[in-house]
């Protein structure tokens, strides 16, 4: 049982936006993508940071890093098929103002939790944080002399190094064709006020420059943060080929991703191909599927239960001929099974599948959906039995009868009923089916405005799923708008819709997928002629709430297209990470394509640092997860040596005078939690909101524990008082 004192934290926590600290940020390096929820999420959430001979050794997901006097080595984890190591080194070599040069120490690395900090001078700190997406290097500057731009000049080395292309969205990528390789993140400036301008990245003479505006620096409220990100990019097809359409899927046991796409090699031979990816191991060999006059929409799906996953994909003997569905397996090791034709009834097209995270003996069906044209909607029910037999599909049933149909998408992340959606002219629609295909009550349907059939996508569980759609407020003109549908018994509606994305670009292609805590929706944004990039961000479970900042996926080429999300959800685990693909095309002839892709987490790693030591008995005081937007698992843990205690007092607050009290220090609390202990130990669980304004908060939290009478604080002399934390809001 536990009490609070004063305001509840989570309505204080909406009120103090204002004590924001001020900083000039820049996106972190991260293995292949850069991204703010890390667009290279390759991550599990594995990541770690321990001392070495030479200074500090950390990991995330799909990298390695290394942090001495000299600077900061990143080295990517591209697999077996790269000869060596590709390392990108980083180090400041001078900081400037306009004409001012802002002096730093070398010094060595210190480390302060998962956090490495280079202390360069009274005023100025250089920080990296060792996330499992890659590393967020922030410069927090607390004093800035002189006038004008404010730019940190960092050399480069190791194998990465000659690579650097600056791409159209401003971010710098290392990238070794067919492995991936490293990205330097855009560059964000933050100031005390939590005022935000992005800056910009230069690269040349054998180095890269971090650059601020001197319209933001100047009128800048210290101290100012500068925030960029490092991290992992994967290719998965490159080079002279055209290869397009990718979809992917996650299985647990072996924990691999499995990334399936098209290819044209003339007009009359096409491919399918897949590729595993293990955050750890890299890329495996690539796989030939299929080869047929025409193949197309490639779609894959996990089978959990037999260990193997579905791919089905449509084929033609020519351009304009009627397309068959075909399908095959791929088991644990990789081995490709027997393809099987589906249907070969009419004009069938759009396969998506539903595969299925159950681990159990009935857990081995899944479902495809398919558009047979001139007909409607049509589910069918699929067998992916355990060994080396052969996928079996049932006949297909209706989920919808008309000839305008278009293509139809299917949720991924249940085992149950699952919801399909698709569009007719001027209509988005969703109907939810059994796992007998069947149609469950009468569906759901919205009027989306515009005349042409408009994109949509889905997924969930249980009884609650989300739809994104495309919708036209004006002519050339598309949004994406979240709708979240609720079905109970054999009634679906809506309970609420919000904005994914509305700008006077071209909002287009959406993908959805269920992570667990959120939902991660992908999407095409039209930046130019013939110009587009993928963006992302997350969304609450429920209310269709924004619950992460929007980030880009950024490729080597000019556009990116057609993103497809694997969540690790839907392939048996419930470990709230996937992988997004996208297509990249070249902007001019002969628009060849690769495919690329780059991981996401569903929550950044939290900041924290210690403010003062306790006093009295030993108590320590610990997180438990992270303090990040949608969190509904994170907690505060105290624990305690003390045999006679038997209250905890959590105390948080946001900034202020710290209380004195003897010889020991307390926070100055806007909120005070009574937990009593047991067996030396409490928790407080601290739910955190889908609310962007929370990001970049720092939130102090203390305890004080009650027993003993070995304190020197003359007025609670039992009280024993942990070490005092400073932790920021993140997402």
């Amino acid at each position: 049982m536990s009490q609070t004192y004063r305001s509840p934290l989570s309505s204080l926590v909406a009120a103090a936006l204002f004590a924001l600290a001020p900083a000039i940020a820049q996106g972190p390096i991260a293995p292949g993508t850069a991204s703010r929820p890390d667009v290279a999420s390759l991550r599990s959430s594995a990541h770690g940071l321990t001392e070495a001979a030479d200074g500090l050794r950390g990991f995330g997901a799909d990298y390695g890093v290394a942090f001495t006097t000299s600077g900061m080595t990143f080295t990517p984890a591209l697999g077996a098929q790269a000869p060596t190591d590709q390392r990108l080194q980083m180090a400041v070599i001078g900081i400037t103002r306009g004409a001012t040069s802002i002096p730093f120490a070398a010094v060595a690395p210190q480390q302060q939790g998962n956090a490495v900090v280079y202390a360069r001078a009274a005023g100025l700190e250089e920080r990296y944080e060792v996330r499992s997406e890659g590393v967020e290097q922030s410069f927090v500057f607390h004093e800035l002399p002189g006038r004008g731009d404010l730019v940190v000049h960092c050399a480069l080395g190791g194998e990465l190094a000659a690579r650097g292309e600056l791409t159209a969205d401003g971010e710098v990528q290392f990238v070794v064709p067919g492995l991936g390789g490293a990205t330097i993140g855009t560059v964000t400036g933050i100031d005390a006020r939590g005022a935000r301008c992005t800056g910009s990245l230069r690269l040349g003479g054998g180095g890269v420059d971090l650059v601020l505006p001197a319209g933001f620096v100047d009128h800048a409220t210290l101290p100012l943060v500068l925030d960029p990100l490092v991290g992992t990019r994967v290719d998965f097809a490159t080079g002279p080929t055209d290869d397009t359409d990718p979809d992917t899927a996650y299985d647990a046991t072996t924990q691999q991703f499995c990334v399936v796409w098209t290819r044209t090699s003339s007009a009359t031979s096409g491919q399918v191909y897949a590729r595993a990816y293990h955050q750890t191991n890299g890329l495996g060999p690539t796989l030939l599927l299929a080869s047929d006059t025409v193949v197309r929409h490639a779609r894959i799906a996990s089978h959990h239960a037999s260990n193997r996953f579905l791919v089905a994909w449509e084929r033609a003997d020519g351009a304009i001929a009627n397309s068959t569905l075909r399908a095959c397996t791929i088991d644990s090791g990789f081995v490709v099974g027997t393809a099987v034709t589906v249907t070969t009834a009419g004009h069938c097209t759009d396969p998506d599948l539903s595969g299925n995270p159950g681990s159990t003996a009935a857990d081995l069906g899944g479902l495809l959906v398919f558009r047979e044209h001139g007909v409607g909607i049509q589910c069918a029910v699929c067998t992916v039995p355990i060994g080396t037999q052969p996928v079996t599909f049932q006949a297909p049933t209706a989920v919808q009868l008309d000839p305008n149909v278009g293509p139809a998408r299917i949720s991924k992340a249940g085992n149950g009923t699952r919801m399909v959606a698709f569009e007719i002219p001027g209509w988005v629609l969703a109907r939810p089916v059994g796992a007998n295909g069947a149609v469950v009550g009468a569906g759901w349907q919205a009027a989306i405005p515009g005349t042409r059939a408009l994109a949509a996508d889905v997924d969930g569980q249980g009884s609650s799923f989300v739809v994104v759609a495309e919708q036209e407020p004006n002519a050339g003109n598309r949004d994406l708008v979240a709708h979240q549908l609720q079905l109970a018994g054999t009634v679906l509606t809506r309970t609420a819709s919000g904005a994914v994305a509305a700008t006077a670009a071209d909002e287009a292609q959406p993908a959805v997928a269920l992570l667990g805590p959120k939902y991660l929706v992908a999407w095409t944004r039209t930046v130019g002629f013939l110009d587009s990039v993928v963006a992302v961000r997350s969304f609450a479970v429920d209310g269709c709430v924004a619950c992460g900042l929007e980030a880009q996926l950024s490729g080597t080429l000019q556009t990116e297209m057609r993103p497809a999300i694997g969540s690790r959800l839907s392939g048996g685990i419930a470990a709230p990470g996937a992988l997004i693909v996208c297509a990249s095309h070249a902007a001019a002839s002969p628009f060849q394509g690769d495919v690329t892709g780059a991981m996401f987490t569903a929550f950044a790693a939290t900041t924290t640092s210690t403010l003062w030591n306790g006093c009295g008995n030993p108590v320590s005081l610990a997180l438990v997860g992270t303090l990040s937007l949608g969190n509904a698992s994170f907690a505060f843990r105290t624990t305690t040596t003390d045999p006679q205690a038997g209250l905890a007092i959590f105390g948080f607050g946001f900034g202020g005078t710290p209380l004195q009290c003897g010889t020991c220090t307390f926070v100055d609390p806007v909120a005070l939690v009574f937990v009593g202990l047991s067996a030396g130990a409490a928790t407080h669980a601290l739910p955190v909101p889908c609310n962007t304004g929370l990001i970049g908060i720092a939130l102090d939290a203390e305890t004080a524990v009650l027993g003993a009478t070995t304190n020197q604080c003359p007025l609670l002399p039992m009280a024993s008082l942990s070490p005092a934390l400073r932790c920021t809001f993140g997402e």
